[in-house]
């Protein structure tokens, strides 16, 4: 099953919430930056802190489900945020798995450090994570996205959502993603055979996950 909602994912969730919707994980890669939020197009932008945002969004998840894994990363802009989060839910995180980057983009300044990886925050309500494999090691390495989706200058390596659903999940889950983005995360939950519902309030980002998916659906049918 393959649910895509357009519209704001804090107001999609409080609808979720007041449903009593429950998901067995929740996977999804949120705007780096408050900078970032301005490349969304019908973004209204309601957030002086990056921190606030994150607190609103992870209070809502943790609601909604007591697996969630968090992809972030800590740059210039936000880094302050992600730190000070990090210790805000630090009660609530089981474990930070790092996506080492073997191709990164390096730093557009001289003699600085190149930004090579993302943090994948593990977090629940207490719950302890195991994982479906037997041996799973906490640094993960795959290279970024080099193919481009116009329209879209984010688009996640398939093979890291796979890696997490993959270890994290188990078929016919049901598992949301509040930031379709791309829908990357769509597109594996099908391959996996897991329920999935995504969540995206830009319509450019919406339009292009919706084709993304179906057209994974569509190959699925075929075979």
């Amino acid at each position: 099953m393959i649910d895509l909602r357009l519209g704001d994912c804090l107001n999609v969730m409080d609808n979720m919430i007041n449903t009593n919707l429950k998901f067995d994980c929740i996977f999804t890669s949120p705007p780096y930056n408050s900078k970032r939020f301005k490349k969304y197009d019908n973004f209204e932008d309601k957030y002086n802190c990056y921190f606030t945002f994150l607190k609103d969004v992870t209070n809502k998840m943790l609601i909604l489900s007591d697996k969630i894994i968090f992809n972030l990363q800590a740059n210039y802009y936000n880094r302050n945020d992600v730190y000070k989060f990090i210790g805000e839910y630090s009660h609530n995180i089981q474990r930070i798995i790092i996506w080492n980057k073997s191709n990164p983009a390096p730093s557009s300044l001289r003699n600085r450090l190149t930004n090579a990886h993302e943090y994948f925050i593990v977090m629940t309500n207490g719950q302890s994570v195991k994982t479906n494999s037997v041996f799973v090691k906490d640094v993960i390495d795959f290279p970024i996205n080099s193919k481009k989706i116009k329209g879209h200058n984010a688009v996640m390596n398939e093979n890291v959502c796979s890696f997490f659903i993959s270890e994290f999940t188990k078929e016919n889950d049901n598992i949301l993603d509040p930031f379709l983005g791309s829908g990357t995360t769509g597109i594996t939950c099908s391959k996996l055979n897991r329920n999935f519902i995504g969540i995206e309030q830009d319509e450019n980002y919406f339009k292009i996950a919706t084709e993304r998916i179906n057209k994974q659906e569509k190959q699925l049918k075929i075979l």
